[in-house]
């Protein structure tokens, strides 16, 4: 293939930016972010005559929750360059974009981490039910049912159940107690 059929180059991993921040934020934990406003933090590079880091209407600001990762986009001595904007040390200072990415992963974690638990209890309960059928006798007349397809039975219970308890348990429920 010649060059010019080539695909251009996959951006860097997601994760290389989260562990940019942790180890950022890690490196600048003496840096206080109490007083933020005489802070300056990083929010990109310059583009043209427009000063990026200081801010502007489609920039992030740093937010107040989980303030101690803020430090990762705090703007210290030989981090960026002066005159480019450019950075000049990646693992010690991070935009407040990707500070901001950061924290909300760490918002997700708990609903993540629940989300695991009940797919676990699910995969356990899918298998039961097909090592069950494979061990009993699935012929229905002439017809032999699938041992995979023997779950679709406990689907159905499921939404039935909840068709049922949402439509004829609950409302009767809420008359008898008033």
């Amino acid at each position: 293939a010649a060059s010019s059929d080539r695909q251009p180059s996959a951006r860097a991993s997601p994760f290389t930016g989260l562990a940019r921040v942790v180890v950022a934020a890690a490196r600048k934990r003496k840096v206080s972010v109490v007083a933020s406003e005489e802070l300056k933090f990083y929010y990109g590079q310059r583009r043209g005559d427009e000063d990026v880091k200081s801010g502007g209407d489609d920039v992030v600001t740093p937010s107040d929750s989980f303030s101690f990762l803020n430090r990762a986009a705090v703007i210290t001595d030989g981090d960026v360059d002066d005159t480019s904007g450019s950075v000049l040390r990646p693992w010690r200072v991070c935009t407040v974009q990707q500070v901001e990415d950061f924290k909300t992963v760490l918002r997700i974690m708990p609903l993540w981490s629940a989300a695991i638990v009940l797919s676990v209890a699910i995969g356990v309960q899918i298998n039961f039910t097909i090592l069950q059928a494979l061990a009993m006798d699935r012929a229905v007349g002439r017809f032999t049912v699938p041992a995979g397809s023997m779950f679709v039975g406990s689907l159905m219970a499921v939404v039935i159940f909840l068709g049922l308890l949402d439509r004829v348990l609950l409302p009767l429920w809420r008359r008898v107690t008033g």
